[in-house]
């Protein structure tokens, strides 16, 4: 489902490519991102987005700030989670 956040972004970036192409492209990219090569996936998607894209004649800077938007969006909606975890009382066993 990932896949409709990059079409959404996409599309207010300029990409003019429908959903199916996100869903074929994007799915791979989240999934090397589990490579334990970097921090959270951070290059490894953008390396792999910009690659796959560049493939179908995407402009490449693009895509770069597509990933990177997402990868700042999830940074963005997990904030309250955090704010709620370290509201929370911590007990060590």
């Amino acid at each position: 489902m990932q896949y409709w956040f990059f079409f959404i972004i996409g599309r207010a970036l300029g990409l003019r490519y429908d959903p199916m192409t996100y869903f074929v492209i994007v799915p791979p990219a989240i999934y090397l991102t589990i490579i334990p090569i970097s921090m959270a996936g951070w290059g490894v998607r953008e390396g792999v987005l910009v690659g796959l894209f560049s493939l179908i004649g995407a402009d490449k800077p693009t895509v770069l700030v597509m990933s990177i938007i997402y990868g700042f969006t999830l940074i963005i909606i997990s904030l309250p989670g955090l704010i709620i975890y370290l509201k929370g009382r911590h007990r060590v066993i």
